[in-house]
């Protein structure tokens, strides 16, 4: 006998009909089925018997047996829990019995008398494509009912007069009933008259639009919360059949997002304190940078009020000079009026004589000069308190304006200038630099920062001779660079790392903060946006590159200004 199938199978024959089974014996010889075992039954008692004690591929089946008749020999065998397939072999020419036959576990059937070899075996082949497929198909059910039976999810499918047909356990649970329970029921039946209304109304809007709807619940009294999706089902004939919805519990997720809310807002707040606290940090050290420099900028400061004040005891002694030839003018023109002669002659000669006693000729000559002297005194007063008032002004936030990196510079140096020039001689090397936008005042207060640090460390080599301070800038890229770079002992290889960091210092308690150069950093870097780099080698001396962006980007400081019309005709 030949065969075309991969498997050999198993078939039981159940049949109390001698001749009908010989009639199948025989025509299952001629069929392409490859046969491993034929098992002959007699009746349903027999069968299952078999069937609990061997397995079979394939059952051809007659429902009227001595023990059993019509479906519920079929129902009997089924019940086996036996994969096999199932063709019914029925001697009724009735097309309905075969139809129920199928609906209640068999996979064909045929007619007696009106199949030959060909028919029997390509049904028994269909029969066990068929009963595979089921089994496929079931599995398949299996696997997606229970990922949907234990989905935390509330899951209901509604038909499209929003009854209900199907639904998860979570979703009976929910309610406090059974699934079986809730088929056949509306949202009227569950739930209040208001919800159900709400309810409702979402299905109408899937169904008409057939699109998904998304929407929020408060779905009891203690505040949960159930996010709700609701999906068209449309068939394959593009039909509309039901309305899939899902229920989602939220609470802990919208707890969450509001905890993350109050944390954030708690953040944001800490943050503006801390800017505060940052801000009188700054403000801190530039006034332990102008404390530090006070006795020099006294200093500065009495030069020229000294020889303004020498000029003015000067000028009251021109004064008095001038009272006294005044005066015997005066009595000249009175005597002229009223006697005339010798006695004119006489008061000439003594206003000639008084007039070379107090060198009048030379007083008018002079007294320009001491003008111009005092002149120059108080305009060098007035730039080194001007610059000490920018130095000690409290930095508002974008207080940004245009700057001149060069002016800057020249500035820093007229308020340092005694502290540096005993120690150090400044080069300077000034290229045309353009204007850029930053907050004037944090950056002369790095220049400080620095130069001042630099005049120190020249100092500490106690050297007989002045060392050197080298100031350059230029423009590069998008950028504007200041190099300042003195010939000091250098940074040791092991404090490089930490320079910047806040409280540390290498001076002697009481000579210094430990805050200028970790303040510098955060100017120039956070605030401003550009890099603060150092460059040193032991016994050769330290640069440190200051680079600022021409063009500044819009940041939470400057977001305040960015509108104002003065920063809109700015560079950036």
């Amino acid at each position: 006998m030949k065969s075309d199938s991969k498997k050999p199978l198993n078939i039981l024959v159940v049949e109390d009909d001698p001749l009908n089974r010989t009639l199948l014996e025989g025509l299952l010889s001629k069929t392409s089925i490859n046969i491993d075992k034929l098992i002959l039954a007699e009746s349903l008692e027999a069968a299952v018997n078999h069937l609990n004690e061997y397995p079979c591929d394939i059952i051809l089946l007659d429902l009227n047996l001595p023990d059993s008749e019509g479906l519920n020999t079929l129902i009997s065998i089924a019940e086996c829990g036996n994969d096999a397939a199932i063709v019914i072999i029925t001697g009724e020419h009735d097309d309905d019995v075969g139809l129920k036959a199928v609906t209640q576990g068999a996979q064909e059937y045929l007619v007696k008398g009106l199949y030959d070899a060909y028919i029997l075996g390509k049904s028994i082949t269909y029969a066990i494509e068929r009963k595979q497929a089921e089994t496929q198909l079931q599995k398949k059910e299996n696997q997606y009912r229970t990922l949907v039976e234990n989905l935390p999810q509330r899951i209901l499918l509604k038909d499209k007069n929003s009854v209900f047909i199907s639904c998860n356990e979570s979703y009976a649970q929910g309610l406090g009933m059974t699934s079986e329970e809730i088929i056949g029921k509306t949202d009227y039946d569950i739930y209040s008259k208001k919800s159900a209304d709400k309810y409702r109304a979402s299905d109408e809007e899937v169904m008409k639009s057939r699109n998904r709807v998304d929407y929020a619940i408060v779905a009891d009294e203690n505040g949960r919360i159930l996010h709700v999706t609701k999906t068209p089902v449309i068939n394959e004939k593009n039909e509309l059949v039901g309305v899939l919805c899902i229920f989602e519990d939220v609470t802990k997720q919208k707890q969450a997002e509001k905890e993350a809310k109050q944390a954030y807002e708690e953040l944001q707040e800490t943050h503006e304190k801390l800017k505060g606290v940052q801000s009188q940090i700054i403000q801190n050290e530039k006034l332990a940078s102008i404390g530090q420099l006070a006795a020099g900028v006294a200093h500065e400061i009495n030069n020229p009020m000294g020889f303004v004040s020498s000029n003015f005891e000067t000028l009251q002694s021109y004064v008095k000079k001038f009272q006294s030839l005044f005066d015997v003018y005066s009595e000249f023109v009175k005597d002229a009026k009223s006697e005339g002669g010798k006695k004119l002659l006489d008061k000439v000669e003594e206003i000639e004589e008084l007039r070379e006693d107090t060198q009048i000729d030379f007083v008018i000559e002079d007294i320009e000069g001491l003008f111009s002297d005092m002149q120059e005194g108080l305009e060098r007063i007035t730039n080194i308190v001007q610059n000490l008032r920018d130095f000690s002004r409290i930095d508002q936030r974008g207080d940004l304006a245009e700057y001149d990196l060069n002016d800057g510079i020249r500035s820093t140096l007229l308020v340092a200038r005694n502290e540096i020039k005993y120690d150090a001689k400044v080069k300077t090397d000034f290229s045309e630099v353009p204007l850029i936008l930053c907050n004037s005042g944090q950056i002369n207060q790095v220049f400080l920062n620095i130069l001042i640090n630099a005049a120190q460390a020249i100092k500490s080599q106690e050297k007989k001779k002045k060392g050197i301070v080298t100031i350059k800038t230029y423009a590069e890229d998008e950028d504007v660079i200041c190099e300042i770079t003195d010939d000091g002992p250098g940074i040791p290889p092991d404090k490089m790392s930490k320079i910047f960091d806040p409280f540390f210092t290498t001076k002697a308690p009481g000579k210094g903060t430990g805050l200028g150069l970790s303040v510098s950093h955060d100017i120039i870097v956070n605030k401003h946006k550009g890099t603060l780099l150092v460059d040193s080698a032991i016994g050769e001396g330290t640069k440190f590159t200051i680079r600022l962006p021409i063009k500044c980007e819009a940041t939470e400081e400057t977001d305040e200004i960015q509108n104002s019309e003065e920063v809109s005709e700015a560079i950036c």
